[in-house]
């Protein structure tokens, strides 16, 4: 596999993750709403969409990119690790 063609797998890998993340968002954060006698002591602000896009870019974003990039560059070292078996197959059997 040339190195520009496992570039673009990852890039859609990297788009496929923050698409699933901000859909998940989205569903999760649209049947959020303000009980209709919230719990004593609770802060009224973590029902605002503010609050929730907030979060959603300070703590789930960043955790699915690093989520993705640990697989990526995994799936980089076993591509490598498998080219380069092939490649010594090759040559073993080469005339």
């Amino acid at each position: 596999m040339a190195r520009s063609s496992f570039i673009g797998l990852a890039f859609v890998q990297v788009f496929l993750a923050i698409a699933g993340t901000v859909a998940w968002f989205f569903v999760k954060t649209r049947t959020l709403e303000i009980p209709p006698s919230p719990p004593p002591g609770t802060p009224l602000y973590v029902y605002e969409w503010d609050f929730q896009l907030i979060t959603f870019a300070l703590v789930w974003l960043p955790a699915a990119l690093i989520s993705v990039a640990i697989l990526i560059g995994v799936e980089y070292i076993m591509l490598k690790a498998y080219q380069k078996w092939l490649g010594a197959a090759h040559n073993r059997h080469a005339p």
